[in-house]
């Protein structure tokens, strides 16, 4: 049980630093803003993430993921290195088609299902409690860039390398580890309309790194994902949806199913092929033994 304790505490401290930054602001903003002061005062969200210049509400979220990392360095679940892509036997033999598959196989799959289980999660009416606050991000390119870039790179670096990565060369089973890693991402959005997908972008997420080994596959397809998100409200405003896109909730969610299928038809093979941070957990305990031996 105590291989769990260091990424269960990790995903707390980066929440708990988040609400910390977010209270430490908002106490600076009432000081400094009135309008902020007023809206705060009245009980009127949208007034005061209206007077919230998303720059700062950016800073936050880049500083809290920077604690986040550093904390997590510190306790052994980060190893800032590129993981060997020849240090498993299975690995050796590639060829060039095969490295290309290993790239093209789960970007593919993994943007088919994104957005398959995007349209699900619509047909699920939950309760939007940040509804003010994205409306407010989406009016300004800083809130867009936030959204789209910015939270996509923390969040690949503390839930998949710090979390994922970290569980992984503690010698956690790798389903466990993806499993839990899915339910923490999904648990800090707290927003009982994303706390479901995201958990479920937890799992494609964790699956595509783990076998790739490479968190810059996974960040691509999160910033991906948030991107067209963005793009989407952007474009539509109100009416953003995909049941709107599809002018049918029939059509839409038919879409979802057969994307679904084939996704998962593509992770089914992906995941028969080696993984890479397995091969990497060999090759460093290979070479922690070599350096106890001299």
């Amino acid at each position: 049980m105590k291989k769990y304790v260091k990424p269960i505490l990790v995903a707390f401290i980066y929440l708990a630093i988040q609400g910390i930054l977010g209270v430490v602001l908002s106490v600076i903003m009432s000081l400094t803003n009135r309008d902020y002061a007023s809206a705060i005062l009245s009980g009127d969200q949208t007034a005061a993430m209206a007077a919230m210049s998303p720059v700062v509400v950016s800073a936050v979220t880049i500083l809290s993921g920077l604690i986040t990392l550093i904390i997590a360095s510190f306790m052994n679940l980060i190893r800032w290195k590129r993981v060997c892509s020849n240090c498993c036997p299975a690995q050796k033999n590639f060829t060039d088609m095969d490295k290309r598959y290993s790239i093209i196989i789960p970007f593919v799959a993994g943007i088919l299902a994104l957005f398959s289980v995007s349209i699900i999660s619509e047909q699920i009416d939950l309760e939007n409690i940040f509804e003010a606050a994205f409306d407010c991000l989406m009016n300004n390119v800083y809130g867009v860039v936030t959204i789209s870039l910015v939270v996509p790179i923390i969040e690949e670096l503390c839930f998949r390398e710090a979390i994922l990565g970290g569980m992984l060369r503690n010698g956690i089973r790798p389903w466990a580890a993806i499993l839990l890693s899915a339910l923490l991402f999904g648990l800090i959005h707290v927003n009982p309309c994303q706390i479901f997908f995201a958990g479920i972008v937890g799992v494609i997420l964790a699956i595509v790194y783990y076998k790739s080994g490479n968190i810059i596959l996974s960040t691509i397809l999160h910033v991906i994902n948030n991107t067209f998100a963005s793009v989407m409200g952007l474009a539509l405003g109100d009416d953003a949806s995909w049941n709107n896109i599809f002018e049918s909730q029939c059509l839409a969610v038919s879409f979802a199913t057969i994307t679904f299928i084939l996704s998962a038809m593509m992770f089914v093979k992906y995941m028969r092929k080696p993984s890479a941070v397995a091969c990497q957990v060999v090759a460093d305990n290979s070479a922690d033994q070599s350096i106890i031996s001299e």
